[in-house]
């Protein structure tokens, strides 16, 4: 494996797969002193970061989607106006994967010690 794609590779368990340095050089065979090195010169710990801040973001957007999906059928309902099925199937999806949203934003915030 060349020096890039073990570059490549150990930025991605660092960034999204959350490990420490010590188990990626254990993983890839690589040295603390190249890890640390990689780390702050492609700015590791602002990606990791950023990753998270885009799934909260993510996370309340698609509740609020709800939401106004919901507001939208109820109001169909008060006015006696059809909803149409795909309307109600994509609704049913998204509230399919709240928990799972919530899950991993509760998740997230024991880990950082917020709770």
């Amino acid at each position: 494996m060349t020096k890039y794609n073990q570059l490549t590779q150990a930025e991605h368990m660092y960034i999204y797969d959350k490990k420490s340095l010590a188990e990626i050089g254990m993983e890839l065979g690589l040295s603390r002193r190249i890890l640390f090195y990689w780390k702050k010169e492609y700015k590791w710990d602002k990606k990791r970061f950023d990753a998270e801040h885009n799934k909260d973001r993510f996370s309340e957007e698609l509740l609020e989607f709800a939401r106004k999906m919901m507001n939208k059928i109820s109001a169909d309902i008060d006015n006696n106006q059809k909803t149409p099925p795909p309307e109600i199937y994509s609704l049913i999806n998204i509230l399919k994967n709240i928990p799972l949203v919530k899950k991993t934003k509760t998740n997230r915030l024991l880990t950082a010690g917020y709770c």
